[in-house]
């Protein structure tokens, strides 16, 4: 099997690929290759596959916009 990679995701779900919009504000920027782990990448991977399966559900096109994919997951727990 195929080492998954930012590229395979992209191979499989086109319409994921990142928006480098066409502006001279400089918060937009090509954005930075992905530096996820297997785990993240697989997660990412399902997320994308959920996201497609949701439109064709209703037969829609997938008509997202990505300007970049960051590792925020943030996961917090509290005691009561």
């Amino acid at each position: 099997m195929t080492k998954l990679s930012e590229l395979n995701i992209y191979n499989a779900h086109p319409w994921a690929v990142p928006v480098v919009p066409d502006v001279t504000d400089p918060y937009f920027a090509q954005p930075m290759p992905w530096q996820f782990t297997e785990p993240l990448l697989e997660l990412i991977k399902q997320m994308f596959t959920e996201v497609e399966n949701f439109f064709k559900s209703r037969n829609l096109p997938v008509e997202i916009a990505i300007y970049e994919v960051k590792d925020v997951l943030d996961v917090s727990t509290f005691r009561v």
